[in-house]
């Protein structure tokens, strides 16, 4: 059975009639184009709907019926469109054809579930859920087609019938499921994750029966044995030691058992988180790189900020500790040059006229009053204490002695000074101006273009960096947000699961030792309960009852046999399922020229675990989120593929290649189309990338419709969803 075509009328983001929202699909590989927003994950939910009446609640990442969902389920065009005592109806219509082995007319049928509510006050926000009357549920319709009609079909679980026939309960995991559900789809470190797969390509639960029953049976002939045993032994201390011996290694046997038991759950554990976080682990490291390179980048950035702030803050500060300010000095030290020129001239006659006043003033002051010697004579009489003129001696304190002194005191203090020939003198104060102007004129006035244009080339130099380390810091940061959007690495753990790796790693290590020294241990534990038995059994000899020994021996090989049946068609189907996975995953990688190996399923304890080695055998280390993605979606198509129901029924799924590089996707493309008659994928991937949209429309053989959806209105113009719907376009 094929879906012929999904038709949409006012859900969600889907608003208006079923003509405007229709999408027919063929045999093949049928791909549903969009943006991050633009209605694809509502398009998965449409489906989901229609069949079984819930949609996917992406705040609580969760499924809810209708009846939870409520008025959110209708468009908010709808809703803002319908007049008061009006009814507005969400509905999805699914056509189905199921081709007839006995008969070239196929079977066709019509699933349609519907959903009303009726607007009863008028309020101001439209979905206010008291603003409607809402159906307390969705109503379904079954119909098949009579030649050219659809007919409705009878009975209440006609609807329920065709559904499980498109998607069978058993099936349905592998042929419906979103690309984030991948990893817990398969879940290897879970035994019934498997187990479920292997009963639908098996038988499997009737050997779990056997198994039952047999253990049950030898339980009972064993503890008749083991009663037996305690009556004889009594006849023999020989015996009664060895039934101590025979008790205490089966305790030794059941404590390894457990023990190997938790060993192996352990080692199970970190394996399989360590290869969980083996698609982490280099996001991991690479976040931890981008974050000590941004925050190295950030401090650049500060650093050259400052440094360009203190160098502007300098620039005015430099008019004086650089002396920028006599920029243009120079001609006005030119004209004070020639001023203080002037000045010296001017001084230099002055001092020259007053000179000769000064001679003519100190010659007439030097002239003594009439009748009266000379002063060198008045000199000389006060140093012989003889007047020349009258020819007598006079003693010091006399009055002729205190009349000479008077007289040359008079004449001393009448004496002009040469230094007081200028008033206010500034000769001092220009010399150092002249000293300090030619200072400034040779060193410093000269050089203030040029250290003006250094400090300005300086200042240039300083915003290049800063720009460069800006771009840097932009650069390093689209990096690490570009990381963010596309790994599953939250910013604040990726140091966290670094740690958590290597310490998986270390105890991965450890508990592979455990399990070596435990199997050894029970193995020798075995072996020397079976010597044990052995002795027991010969030294009772004739006393045990043949009877119930006998029983115990058939019982147990029974037993034996039950669970070697078991695991035999276990680990063929395993062995199938690993053939089968091989097939895809090495189409699925062809195209890659990385180191790819192949898929083996290795049994740990109860469960299995997947393994990607090389030729030898050997474990490939370091695969990352893609391989172990594309290893499970693998392991999903051999399910699918060993049941031989391919043709059957399709497979539905919302972005399956989120995780891959283009030639993966590809792969995974060209792959699926051969494996089921009809598949349907709702990817963002070719969107933008519009070299993989051309290879998508021209490599992949027998390719069904493929179509691009958008929203109705553009970005700038959707504050409110009123008038939103979605836009379909057909590419093929």
């Amino acid at each position: 059975m094929i879906i012929k075509s999904i038709a949409i009328e006012n859900f969600q983001c889907y608003s208006g009639p079923k003509e405007n929202n229709t999408f027919e699909f063929r045999d093949g590989l049928n791909v549903i184009i969009g943006d991050n927003g633009s209605g694809k994950s509502k398009l998965y939910d449409a489906f989901f709907w229609v069949l079984y009446d819930k949609i996917f609640n992406s705040s609580t990442r969760d499924l809810e019926p209708t009846s939870h969902v409520g008025i959110n389920l209708l468009s908010d065009s709808a809703k803002f469109n319908c007049e008061l005592n009006q009814s507005v109806t969400a509905t999805i219509q699914l056509i189905l054809e199921d081709k007839k082995s006995n008969s070239q007319y196929p079977d066709g049928y019509l699933l349609q579930r519907s959903f009303k509510i009726k607007r009863v006050k008028e309020l101001e926000d439209f979905n206010d859920p008291n603003a409607w009357e809402v159906a307390s549920k969705s109503i379904t319709t079954a119909e098949k087609k009579d030649i050219l009609n659809f007919k409705p079909l009878h009975g209440d679980d006609s609807f329920s019938k065709i559904v499980d026939k498109l998607l069978p309960t058993a099936m349905k995991p592998y042929l419906w499921f979103q690309g984030e559900q991948v990893d817990s789809l398969i879940d290897f470190k879970k035994e019934d994750s498997l187990t479920e797969a292997i009963n639908i390509l098996s038988d499997i639960s009737h050997y779990d029966f056997l198994i039952e029953v047999s253990e049950k049976v030898f339980n009972q002939a064993s503890g008749a044995y083991k009663t037996e045993l305690i009556r004889n032994s009594k006849l023999s201390k020989n015996a009664n030691d060895l039934q101590k011996r025979q008790e205490e290694l089966e305790n030794n046997i059941k404590k390894a058992e457990k023990d190997l038991e938790q060993i192996q759950e352990q080692l199970l554990y970190a394996k399989e988180n360590k290869d969980e976080l083996l698609g982490k682990i280099e996001d991991a490291k690479e976040l931890e790189k981008l974050k000590v390179e941004i925050e190295t980048s950030k401090n650049k950035v500060n650093r050259v900020k400052n440094r360009l702030e203190n160098a502007r803050k300098n620039f005015n500060s430099n008019l004086f500790s650089k002396k920028w300010l006599l920029r243009n000095a120079a001609p006005y030290l030119d004209q004070f040059e020639s001023l203080l020129k002037e000045y010296y001239e001017k001084r230099e006659n002055q001092k020259i006229d007053y000179k000769i006043e000064l001679q003519q003033e100190e010659a007439r002051k030097n002239r003594l009053p009439e009748n009266v010697p000379n002063k060198v004579y008045l000199g000389e009489m006060l140093k012989e204490k003889q007047c020349f003129l009258c020819d007598r001696s006079f003693e010091e304190g006399d009055h002729a002695h205190q009349y000479i002194t008077s007289i040359l005191e008079k004449a001393k203090s009448n004496r002009v000074r040469y230094s007081d020939f200028l008033q206010n003198d500034l000769k001092k104060n220009f010399d150092a101006l002249y000293t300090t102007a030619s200072y400034l004129r040779n060193h410093d006035i000269g050089t203030v273009d040029q250290s003006i244009q250094n400090e300005l080339e300086r200042i240039n130099e300083i915003e290049d960096q800063q720009q460069i380390a800006i771009e840097e810091y932009k650069t390093i940061q689209d990096k690490l947000n570009h990381l963010l959007a596309t790994t599953k690495v939250d910013k604040d753990e990726s140091n966290k699961i670094i740690n958590l790796f290597n310490q998986l790693d270390s105890s991965k290590d450890h508990f592979k030792e455990q399990e070596i020294h435990t199997k050894n241990r029970l193995e020798e534990n075995k072996a020397e309960l079976k010597k044990v038995l052995a002795d027991l059994k010969e030294s009772l000899g004739a006393d045990i009852n043949q009877g119930i020994a006998l029983r115990k021996e058939i019982t147990e090989a029974f037993a034996e046999l039950s669970k070697s049946t078991r695991n035999m068609v276990y680990g063929e189907q395993i062995k199938r399922i690993e053939e089968e996975a091989n097939k895809h995953f090495q189409k699925m990688t062809e195209e890659n020229s990385s180191v790819r190996g192949r898929i083996i399923l290795e049994k740990r304890g109860k469960s299995y675990m997947p393994k990607n080695v090389d030729e030898n055998g050997v474990e490939l280390t370091s695969i990352n989120d893609s391989n172990i993605i594309l290893i499970k979606l693998a392991t999903i198509m051999a399910i699918v593929s060993a049941k031989g129901v391919t043709g059957l029924h399709p497979m539905i799924s919302d972005a399956p290649t989120s995780k891959f590089s283009d030639n993966y996707t590809m792969g995974f493309c060209k792959t699926i189309n051969k494996v089921f008659k009809q598949s349907i994928i709702i990817s963002y991937d070719f969107y933008q990338n519009l070299e993989l949209r051309n290879r998508l429309l021209n490599e992949v053989n027998g390719l069904g419709s493929v179509y691009v959806i958008e929203p109705s209105t553009s970005e700038e113009s959707r504050m409110s969803r009123i008038d939103l719907s979605t836009k379909i376009t057909t590419l093929n």
